[in-house]
């Protein structure tokens, strides 16, 4: 599996990038995610709205908790699972 997902991934090199098929989700999902193969983090739109991240909240919050779920999507890197 991992393989054929290497192969799809090289094979998009050098090429014009399809946009239609670029994101593995839409903007609307409230997650953040790691992808191992592209060695990226994706932090959706979603996920910076209210009520995680708040304006009315002290910066120091909003810039504490995201940094933390950043942290916590930057130990997939190192898992094994």
């Amino acid at each position: 599996a991992a393989r054929s997902q290497v192969r799809d991934i090289m094979s998009g090199v050098a090429k014009p990038r399809d946009w239609e098929n670029f994101w593995m989700t839409t903007p609307d999902v409230f997650n953040m995610m790691y992808n191992p193969l592209a060695n990226d983090i994706v932090g959706l739109a979603a996920f910076m709205q209210k009520p995680v991240l708040d304006v009315s909240m002290p910066s120091f919050f909003n810039f504490g908790f995201f940094g933390a779920v950043l942290g916590h999507e930057l130990t997939h890197g190192f898992d094994s699972n």
